[in-house]
């Protein structure tokens, strides 16, 4: 008997395992039997349990646009602005992709504004790509361009502050989203955002006095969403995390739940979860208040974008907050100023040979068939090198200021001999020698003309050299090529 399993009454044992297996032992897993109430558990399994997890082309296409736009943004960053502090979000970039679903879910069920808080990590990328703001504030910030009025206030560091944009999904609605600011203290804007909604609730819904009659006819319905992502050092160690959960259905306060995004890169700054923590997961400190936990493995997007799709869909149906584990890693330091191989040297032996998300994902992709990839497969070592021996087209003769001597006030430095070639010319690739269809260099005129109708003595002239071809038999990446 199968008890309404899949929808199914009656099922063998193995097609009971299929079903179980495929719902909750992938690349995403659920915690909710933690959970009283038999309605929210039972509509939980009626939605991963039997419930097919194909993702369409353009749902797809629309996550490989988005992580190319994180992976861009932050190696941007890491390459113009080297040693400066961003904390970026390299190893999570699949953060994008679950704050996009669920800003795009709001936006489709009418949801007017969305209030966020965060910390440090991967604020930069989040204000850029998911609020909108511009490349050049964010740059310029950078470049040191700050408001000096600003400095004691929400602006003091570019990774503190907070902006205001509109946001634009898949669905094409706009939704306002307002990113408040934050200072060092983490977890210290959760209140202030769980503030900031029921403010702006309240200014559209007049709040009841809390009594069971009011509650009861109560509207249930909650036009501003917050949205609050944090990492999961200061989820499972700052006691405002708790609090705040503690608050969040009391009628004084609550704001329809509240969507937690966790950004578990398995590390707080220095310290490894088995010192930071004495629970299983960083997010157990929310099963107080009996909420669903989504932990999915951030090299999965499309499992993200599913899992965002049904904790946004929970907190619809039962108005409670909901959280998702997104587990991923961190791979330069804490704010890439130090180098943490120093304090978790077999972590990041491991996160050097990781191929980023992007990646990962655009070779899955090619691997199923969804898309076709334009670049050509690199040949092997073994290919390469034989091709080369065989290549017989030769580099155009360099023109007079590529010869390899710039000054004609001093003798040519000395170099070492290169290394004996039975070949004469250079090919294209200058990696190997092939043969000169015109003979060798040393037999050749001194007046052959190259192609641009310089001959090699004029050449010399022009640059104030004798003619001094490279002798025959030798190779050397700078000696002339033949036409």
């Amino acid at each position: 008997m199968a008890d309404g399993l899949a929808a199914l009454e009656v099922a063998s044992l193995d097609e009971i395992l299929h079903v179980l297996r495929d719902a909750y032992c992938r690349t995403l897993g659920i915690e909710y039997m933690h959970i009283q109430d038999p309605v929210q558990k039972r509509w939980i399994q009626e939605q991963v349990e039997g419930v097919s997890s194909t993702v369409q082309k353009d749902e797809q296409q629309h996550i490989l646009e988005l992580l190319n736009s994180a992976e861009v943004f932050e190696r941007f960053l890491h390459t113009r602005y080297v040693g400066q502090k961003r904390f970026g979000l390299e190893g999570a970039e699949s953060t994008i992709v679950v704050l996009d679903t669920v800003l795009d879910e709001a936006a489709k069920v009418g949801t007017q504004e969305v209030v966020m808080g965060m910390a440090h990590r991967g604020r930069l990328n989040v204000l850029a790509n998911i609020v909108g703001k511009s490349y050049q504030e964010i740059f310029g910030e950078f470049e040191g361009n700050l408001d000096p009025e600003s400095v004691q206030g929400s602006g003091d560091v570019k990774y503190h502050k907070g902006a205001v944009g509109k946001f634009t999904g898949r669905s094409g609605i706009d939704l306002t989203i307002t990113m408040a600011s934050n200072p060092s203290h983490l977890e210290a804007v959760d209140p202030v955002v769980e503030g900031m909604a029921r403010a702006k609730q309240d200014r559209v819904l007049p709040p009841t006095d809390g009594t069971p009659a009011a509650l009861a006819q109560e509207q249930m319905t909650f036009p501003v969403l917050s949205l609050l992502v944090h990492g999961d050092a200061a989820f499972a160690g700052q006691g405002v995390v708790a609090e705040t959960l503690n608050l969040s259905q009391l009628s004084g306060y609550r704001t329809g739940g509240t969507v937690h995004l966790v950004i578990n890169n398995q590390v707080g700054f220095t310290t490894a979860p088995q010192a930071a923590r004495s629970s299983m997961y960083a997010t157990d400190v929310a099963k107080m208040v009996q909420a669903p936990i989504f932990h999915v493995n951030g090299d999965d997007p499309e499992a993200c974008m599913r899992a965002a799709r049904l904790a946004f869909a929970f907190r619809q149906r039962f108005h409670k907050d909901v959280v998702i584990d997104l587990v991923c890693y961190r791979r330069h330091g804490h704010n890439e100023g130090d180098d943490p191989s120093y304090t978790q040297p077999l972590m990041y032996q491991l996160i050097d040979a990781k191929r980023s998300v992007r990646k990962l994902y655009t070779e899955v992709l090619v691997r199923r068939g969804d898309i076709t990839s334009t670049r050509p497969k690199r040949p092997s070592t073994a290919s390469t090198a034989a091709s080369s021996r065989l290549s017989t087209r030769c580099a155009p003769r360099p023109s007079a200021h590529r010869w390899p001597y710039r000054s004609t006030s001093r003798p040519p430095p000395s170099r070492p001999s290169p290394p004996a070639c039975p070949k004469t010319c250079w090919c294209a690739s200058r990696s190997w020698c092939a043969p000169c269809p015109r003979g060798s260099p040393s037999t050749r005129s001194s007046s052959a003309s190259s192609p641009s109708g310089t001959s090699w003595s004029g050449a010399a002239r022009s640059t104030g050299h004798s003619a001094r071809p490279w002798p025959s038999g030798r190779c050397s990446s700078r000696a002339p090529t033949c036409a």
